[in-house]
């Protein structure tokens, strides 16, 4: 059978023209499915922005520490801190990350170390990027 033969609804017949291709790409669930694919696709790919603080926030002791490494971060360095203690050293964490090409890049490094190191010193709370 070819499609010449195939019969539409009220007893049209199907010109010399029309092709599987046309019927696919008529047909709903196609285009919900490439709809769901794109969804999926662009949102596995979206990594939200890291949690941020001003640097007039912090600790006198990690304040100090930000401004000892301000001039050697560059445009794309970043710094991270957390802290559960203000006034206990061995309850903060500062990390730097400081020779990168891409300021994304900098913070997700400086956010991995400082995790690392908070996680060393039993801190319980989270990292935050220091603008």
């Amino acid at each position: 059978m070819n499609l010449t033969q195939i019969k539409i609804s009220k007893n049209r017949q199907v010109p010399e023209s029309f092709t599987f291709y046309h019927l696919r790409m008529t047909n709903k669930t196609y285009w919900i499915g490439l709809l769901l694919a794109c969804f999926t696709v662009c949102s596995s790919a979206y990594d939200p922005p890291p949690p941020t603080i001003s640097s007039q926030e912090l600790p006198q002791p990690l304040k100090d520490l930000w401004v000892k490494n301000l001039p050697d971060l560059g445009p794309y360095g970043h710094c991270a801190a957390a802290w559960d203690s203000r006034t206990n050293g061995e309850k903060m964490a500062f990390k730097c990350d400081m020779y990168v090409r891409l300021s994304a890049e900098g913070a997700r490094r400086a956010m991995a170390h400082c995790r690392e190191d908070s996680l060393k010193r039993g801190i319980k709370a989270p990292c935050q990027v220091i603008e």
